[in-house]
């Protein structure tokens, strides 16, 4: 199926730009669970081609500056999933676990290929991540029920500890206070999930024993913790509700933006960054109060159509000192980003030096594209504004 094309955003496209900080040939990006690029702690990963090798390399994001180089046979370009201060990079031999900080290699282990970042205990040194189940050896071409788990590794060594196998669709993983939180769906069809809801499971993180579950009207893809407060979580679906997580209760809920399922680039997740909670809806901006939900800042996105029911390419985050930073696809053409400051306010814009398939990431008031030209491609990051 031919995906719809999306309604431009872009009339003319702006005259500026934004500053370059920095740029890097001979890179390829590292695919990461939500962005092109794997980015923790200031550093960016990424593969460099070494003939006959690869080497993954960790650039500062503000200055470019390689901060270390580790060589690895040719595999492609392995996807890399966060956990915690290691990459997991998912080798052909196992998955390695690298010091994003150092470089150094803490070990290599047998596991399932990570569906996204881990979840992390810190305290404990526990990770816990989504997997697909194999096929029973023997059975591959039989039909199977599709079974997801969640698997919990220590990550000191690597050593399994835990795993919860499920045919049920959906599995969204947090954790809160020492404690992992599993909400599943009560049904193995997707598109029953928001009707039939999920069960919300209290877990142990060493041991994985349950302490308590409770159902929950959600239809959560992914959580996220109360930042300071153990005690409550963001569930981000077809809408977003701050829940409890002692009993389920459902202070407030929101609208989500539309899902993009179609695209180069996944749909980047609506989250909590630095302490707010900014969303990007088809024509609006809105950044949330996290206690009531209510609307305490907006800003209309200049060109867009406001009765458009297809959702749209964007990527949204807060700005740093306020407001918030827009990258909006301009369909083929160089993708255009906004900057919003005073709630209502008319926005700063300028156009990317790329198009919105090839923007990497958008962390720490940096924007990394891969820009390609007659004599390659260069691994560039711009100043937000």
């Amino acid at each position: 199926m031919t995906p719809p094309r999306p309604i431009s955003t872009v009339k003319a496209a702006p005259s500026g730009g934004l500053r370059l900080l920095w740029s890097v040939r001979g890179l390829m990006d590292a695919p990461s669970a939500y962005m092109r690029v794997a980015v923790h702690g200031g550093l960016m990963l990424a593969w460099a081609y070494e003939p006959p090798k690869t080497a993954l390399v960790a650039l500062d994001l503000r200055t470019g500056q390689e901060r270390w180089r580790m060589p690895m046979p040719t595999e492609g370009r392995p996807e890399i999933a966060l956990a915690g201060d290691l990459a997991l990079v998912q080798r052909t031999i196992g998955v390695t676990a690298i010091d994003v900080a150092t470089g150094r290699q803490r070990w290599t282990r047998r596991l399932c290929g990570f569906r996204g970042d881990l979840t992390t205990v810190t305290d404990k040194r526990v990770g816990v991540g989504r997997c697909g189940v194999p096929e029973p050896p023997g059975e591959e071409h039989k039909w199977h029920p599709q079974m997801s788990m969640a698997i919990a590794i220590d990550l000191t060594d690597g050593r399994e500890l835990w795993r919860r196998e499920t045919t049920a669709a959906g599995l969204a993983i947090t954790a809160a206070g020492g404690i992992v939180y599993l909400a599943v769906g009560n049904t193995p069809y997707l598109n029953q999930v928001k009707n039939k809801g999920v069960t919300v499971s209290a877990l142990d993180a060493r041991s994985g024993i349950v302490r308590r579950s409770y159902l929950l009207a959600a239809d959560p893809d992914h959580i996220q913790p109360f930042p300071g407060d153990a005690t409550r979580a963001l569930f981000f679906g077809s809408d977003i509700a701050a829940v409890s997580l002692a009993d389920g209760r459902v202070w407030w809920r929101k609208p989500a933006p539309l899902p993009l399922n179609w695209g180069v680039l996944p749909f980047p997740r609506t989250e909590v960054r630095d302490g707010r909670l900014v969303v990007g809806y088809e024509s609006q901006v809105r950044e949330l109060d996290l206690r009531s939900g209510a609307t305490i800042a907006s800003w209309d996105i200049p060109w867009a159509d406001k009765s458009a029911s297809q959702p749209v390419r964007q990527l949204t985050r807060p700005a740093p000192g306020g407001g918030a930073l827009v990258i909006k696809d301009a369909w083929q053409q160089p993708a255009v980003a906004f900057q919003f400051g005073k709630s209502g306010a008319a926005p700063t814009v300028a156009a990317l030096e790329a198009n919105y398939e090839f923007v990497m990431a958008v962390e720490e008031g940096v924007v990394v594209v891969l820009k390609q030209d007659g004599t390659g491609a260069a691994m560039q990051g711009y100043a937000a504004f």
